[in-house]
């Protein structure tokens, strides 16, 4: 096959379509391209294309991922979404992710526990909340289940009491005792409290 032209694509900025044999054959991303010093002219068969193309974006997908997770600590699965949104192949994506593991970059476990920590110190958030953010990063059931099993309750307890005193102050002009305990109550479900530590909390 002899590659008869290339062409920047208009949808998409970051790539340039190839054509063979005076048809389009495929598209590459800018920096793959680049790398490639394919040139019109060039004779290139499917294979060579492929390598060409998982290669190069091996390349460019763990790069593209320390970018990404230099801003803050990241899921397994925020990397994934944030490559296949980049439309990195499967293979790049995998390796990208295998190489992060390694490297400690990418941890999960490490990650769940600084979720924790963070929306139970900093932002005082109880286990509903704390579990709800955990699914929506796809933490493993085994990674929560450590994270239960070493749960400080007490802590939750404090939260709890502290955001209760902090809500009964807000809404004191609410005449209705059973109005203003439920506006209370709701606020801290909200915020990931279960029912009986609300309860306890509130008497």
């Amino acid at each position: 096959m002899i590659i008869t032209d290339i062409k920047k694509q208009v949808n998409n900025k970051n790539k340039v379509s190839i054509f063979v044999d005076g048809q389009y054959y495929n598209s590459l991303f800018d920096e793959t391209y680049a790398s490639s010093k394919m040139e019109i002219g060039d004779s290139i068969t499917d294979d060579e294309f492929n390598r060409l193309q998982i290669e190069s974006q091996k390349k460019m997908a763990f790069n593209k991922s320390l970018g990404y997770l230099s801003h803050r600590i990241r899921s397994v699965s925020e990397v994934i979404k944030y490559l296949e949104k980049k439309e990195y192949c499967i293979e790049a994506i995998e390796y990208t992710i295998e190489k992060l593991q390694e490297y400690k970059y990418l941890d999960d476990e490490h990650f769940a526990n600084t979720l924790v920590s963070d929306r139970m110190n900093a932002r005082g958030k109880g286990k509903n909340y704390i579990l709800q953010n955990l699914r929506k990063y796809n933490i493993s059931s085994e990674i929560t289940a450590n994270i239960l099993e070493n749960y400080d309750y007490d802590k939750e307890y404090e939260n709890a009491i502290k955001l209760a005193a902090k809500l009964s102050k807000k809404h004191a002009k609410v005449e209705d005792n059973y109005k203003r305990k439920q506006k209370i109550s709701s606020a801290m479900a909200r915020a990931g409290f279960d029912w009986d530590t609300i309860k306890s909390a509130l008497n």
